[in-house]
Order: C-alpha cells, then structure tokens, then sequence
C-alpha cells in the first residue's frame, strides 16, 4: 500500500549554517524536509479501534507496522495516533496503541 502522507504538509527548506559541512558532503546549498503534522484530537472520539502493544528492548515502530499491518512503511500511523513522531520518544515499558484499520486513520487525517 502506498501513500503520499507528504501530500498535506509543508515544504521547508533549510539553509541553516550550522549544517554547513552536510551540504557541502551531499554538494547541495539547502536541504528541503517536510514539517511535522500536529493534530488536536481525542482518541476515543475519533472511533479508532486499538491494540494494545509494550514497547520492548529493541522495538522499532517499522518493525511493529510489519507485524500488525504487513507493511513497515506504515509506522508513522502508529507514531502519529500515539503522539511521538520519533522512535526517541517510546520509551521501554510504554503502552503503545495500534490502530486496528490504518484505513480509518487515514481517512481522519485526509489522505
């Protein structure tokens, strides 16, 4: 299943200085990224059914994407209904919630 989750975000383009020494390695002036979405929303309002998962020694969120959907590129859908944009963020021990139908987010978020 492929998706453009990029379809609705900002465009940003970077000329920081600080990143000097990475543009001139990847010969390039600026780097363009995409900002990070941020939703307001309640999660029992939005109808998702969950699963729950414990965040474990050496999880990854593309490693669980794989398991419960097939498809490791779909976990920015697990990071975004749980809020944590980055692996970083989950820590060992957190009760994480899997959206049973990625579809249904999908449709939530308009893509």
């Amino acid at each position: 299943m492929s998706i453009d989750r990029f379809k609705k975000r900002n465009k940003l383009l970077n000329i920081n200085s600080l990143y000097y020494d990475t543009f001139k390695k990847r010969n390039v002036d600026f780097i363009n990224h995409f900002s990070s979405p941020k939703y307001d929303y309640n999660l029992e309002e939005t109808g998702f059914e969950v699963t729950e998962h414990l965040w474990g020694f050496g999880d990854r969120v593309y490693k669980i994407a794989e398991y419960y959907y097939g498809d490791p590129s779909l976990w920015w859908i697990i990071s975004f209904v749980n809020q944590k944009p980055t692996e970083h963020d989950f820590k060992e021990g957190d009760l994480i919630l899997i959206p049973n139908s990625p579809n249904k987010v999908l449709e939530f978020m308009g893509v």
